[in-house]
């Protein structure tokens, strides 16, 4: 009989600890408003929002800031381009959110990072975006393979990267396209290693 009393006491107090979980995860959804498909991120959501979005984008701001107001506009226009996506973008205004700032080590301004699977210590400097289309280029090739095709018009390559290497083929499945596309993999991964 005890414990058969003891049982149905436990069962109780889990069920009453799941439905407090619960409550506590719609509160917090509901504490990370979002803005034109951009997260609004505080200390309170920052590492729920990690949890939720494998490939995070976060811009760091001050309100004030002519630069920071033009690249929430790019953000704006690459949010709604990202809709669906497996990135998210997010703001953190650093005159509001300092402990947050200096927790996450995010100097100098203005500051763009990319967290990936929940890892708030290793993150991916982004470079100042010019536009919406800059970001989604960027992101684009964080996500893509570690070369691209190009067909025929070399015009169109992004002149702000440091380095562009091009190779050519006259067979995609020659053994030298996968020897490129390792050495080209390799010099990207090298600054991490």
């Amino acid at each position: 009989m005890r414990t058969l009393l003891l049982l149905g006491v436990t069962a109780l107090c889990l069920c009453v600890f799941v439905a407090a979980d619960k409550q506590a995860d719609r509160q917090a959804d509901e504490s990370s408003p979002e803005k034109d498909g951009i997260l609004q991120l505080k200390k309170g959501n920052f590492r729920r929002a990690l949890r939720k979005h494998k490939q995070l984008l976060v811009h760091f701001y001050a309100p004030l800031s002519a630069e920071g107001h033009r690249i929430t506009e790019a953000f704006e226009g690459a949010a709604a381009e990202l809709q669906g996506s497996d990135f998210k973008l997010a703001v953190i205004d650093v005159t509001k959110e300092k402990d947050l700032v200096k927790e996450l080590n995010a100097t100098g301004l203005p500051s763009i990072r990319l967290y990936l699977s929940g890892d708030k210590d290793n993150p991916v400097d982004c470079p100042a975006p010019q536009s919406s289309a800059s970001i989604l280029t960027w992101l684009g090739r964080r996500a893509g393979s570690a070369a691209d095709l190009i067909i025929s018009d070399l015009s169109q390559l992004d002149a702000s990267e440091e380095l562009t290497v091009v190779g050519f083929f006259q067979d995609l499945n020659s053994e030298y396209v996968g020897v490129f596309t390792l050495q080209r993999l390799t010099s990207l991964m090298s600054p991490l290693l």
